[in-house]
């Protein structure tokens, strides 16, 4: 029997994955997941528009911003929590 082998990026992306953890969630409780995708040519997309748009959230809630170069935020914004990351494809919130 052959063994199989790993791909050669396995762990690289294993640890980005673990990078950014999902919240822990206390039951009973609520949560809401957006994922926002362009329905062409996502990837090529004005990421700048997706930030603009996270910027104006924090800002509504007078909350600090992100690094200017960052792809995640995690942080309070009223008695909410909001995980904001941007992939390749699609921008998700939860």
């Amino acid at each position: 029997m052959s063994s199989i082998k790993d791909h050669a990026l396995r762990y690289h992306l294993a640890n980005e994955l673990h990078a950014r953890p999902f919240p822990t969630l206390v039951a009973p409780c609520r949560a809401a997941y957006f994922a926002i995708k362009k329905p062409q040519n996502a990837a090529a997309r004005d990421r700048g528009l997706d930030r603009q748009h996270l910027i104006a959230l924090l800002d509504r809630h007078g909350v600090a911003h992100p690094q200017p170069e960052a792809t995640h935020y995690f942080g309070k914004i009223g008695r909410y929590s909001l995980k904001w990351e941007s992939h390749t494809e699609f921008v998700n919130q939860q």
